[in-house]
């Protein structure tokens, strides 16, 4: 996996070292040896990750740490601590400042460039969102975390020394009965795996399982060896899909630091991954009547047709445009214009199926499309259509007076000549030609269209 490495180390044969390392597997690679240096190397040229030496001189990491999460942008910015053997309190202070992990020297090149590419992924799949402000500081509910094992007596007993060191509910359960306890009850945020290196087959086949499952997918997953690991073993579980992988033994401190950092981490993607979500069905709807927008009904539409088309089922498409609209406008206010509005929709969607389509195309105009829906049914739905909205004069907030409405529905049928090949185009001319027979004719009406026999489509 390419991409780009920011290296800050104060010594320079341990960045020329490194950088052979990431070069080979084709990172490009740019190189600072000062705090300040690298921050502007990263506002030039921004970087997919920092890999930074622990020592840097004047308390650097601190500072340039401090730095990237304040930068917009950079805030979610992987850092990789590089640092000779230190101890627990030593490597859990960096982890506090929020570096994602910490790799000891010699560095194992397996381990070392699996760690980059699972870092790497996580951020990529991470949606992006222009101009997302930073997450808000809000209170944080205790998160739920699952911790599992071969021996669930042995992983039962890290509640007392867990329950002192993290506020969060912990479940447990053995690697048989996870399954089913993930399908159960409320999803976990967090999953830890603790894990017999000699024994880790099955460990990684529920690893595997975690991340294609809906209810974890998402969830951050932490494995925990009982012994440490050889580097191919840790690079395995990464490349599976772990978050992060340590060894036990001694406090559970270091165990209890990642899993806040991981949880913080999982809770900003999920507020990203929403924001995303939102985004989108914003632009696919219409804000005022909650409605599909025409960006989505014209695609679902061909869809629609196509489908009809292998089915050789017939479809009718409609449009629909309420019948003096302006003057109710005039008359009344916009605002007044807005409540009929939503007041037709409403109507409307109380009259069609699941498997239709209801969108709101223009001002006053909406787009209908029912598949399996033959000439007599089509005309009996269209005519119900108009009734629903003539039969009760719509109400107006604030006001002692009752507005009759009424609507005009142009209808075409896709699939009622043989040999049809009609577009979206197409289909839609021919109801839109249809819908100005039907005000034609008085209004509150509803025509088909058709072709003419000069092949010009007509009313």
């Amino acid at each position: 996996m390419s991409g780009k490495i920011l290296l800050v180390d104060d010594i320079a044969s341990n960045r020329i070292v490194l950088r052979v390392k990431l070069s080979s597997a084709f990172y490009s690679v740019s190189q600072a040896s000062t705090v300040d240096e690298a921050l502007v190397s990263a506002q030039s040229e921004p970087p997919d990750m920092v890999i930074l030496s622990a020592h840097l001189p004047e308390n650097g990491a601190r500072r340039l740490i401090s730095a990237l999460r304040a930068t917009p942008g950079m805030s979610d910015l992987p850092v990789l601590a590089i640092a000779p053997p230190m101890t627990e309190a030593a490597r859990i202070a960096l982890l506090e400042l929020g570096v994602d992990d910490v790799l000891e020297k010699p560095l194992d090149n397996l381990h070392l460039h699996a760690r980059l590419r699972n870092l790497m992924r996580a951020r990529a799949e991470l949606p992006r969102v222009m101009g997302l402000a930073e997450p808000m500081a809000i209170y944080e509910r205790p998160a739920r975390i699952l911790i599992a094992g071969h021996d669930r007596a042995k992983v039962v007993g890290l509640r007392p020394a867990l329950a002192e060191q993290t506020p969060h509910r912990i479940a447990f359960a053995d690697f048989d009965t996870l399954p089913a306890v993930i399908s159960g009850g409320e999803a976990p945020e967090a999953v830890v795996l603790v894990v017999d290196p000699n024994h880790s087959g099955a460990a990684f086949r529920m690893l595997s399982e975690l991340r294609s499952h809906a209810r974890t997918q998402h969830a951050a997953t932490l494995v925990v060896f009982t012994k440490p690991a050889k580097n191919t073993t840790c690079a395995h579980a990464l490349d599976l899909g772990a978050w992060a992988v340590m060894h036990s033994g001694g406090p559970l401190s270091e165990l209890s630091v990642r899993l806040s950092a991981l949880i913080t981490k999982k809770r900003q993607n999920d507020r990203l991954r929403a924001s995303v979500q939102n985004g989108l069905r914003a632009a696919i709807t219409d804000p005022l009547t909650g409605l599909h927008n025409r960006r989505y009904a014209l695609p679902k539409l061909e869809k629609m047709i196509i489908e009809s088309r292998a089915k050789n089922r017939p479809l009718a498409v409609m449009l629909a445009d309420l019948d003096h609209f302006k003057r109710i406008n005039d008359s009344f206010g916009h605002a007044a214009g807005d409540e009929i509005l939503i007041e037709t929709c409403r109507r409307l969607a109380e009259s069609i199926g699941p498997q239709d389509l209801l969108a709101r195309i223009g001002g006053e105009e909406f787009l209908i499309a029912l598949p399996d829906c033959p000439r007599t049914t089509a005309r009996l739905r269209a005519r119900a259509l108009c009734d629903r909205i003539r039969e009760a004069p719509f109400g107006l907030a604030g006001k002692n007076t009752r507005v009759p409405v009424t609507i005009s529905i142009g209808v075409a049928l896709y699939g009622d000549e043989p040999c049809t090949t009609e577009s979206v185009a197409d289909i839609l001319a021919k109801a839109d030609r249809a819908l100005y027979g039907a005000k034609a004719q008085g209004r509150d009406k509803v025509t088909f269209g058709r072709p003419s026999l000069n092949g010009r489509l007509t009313a």
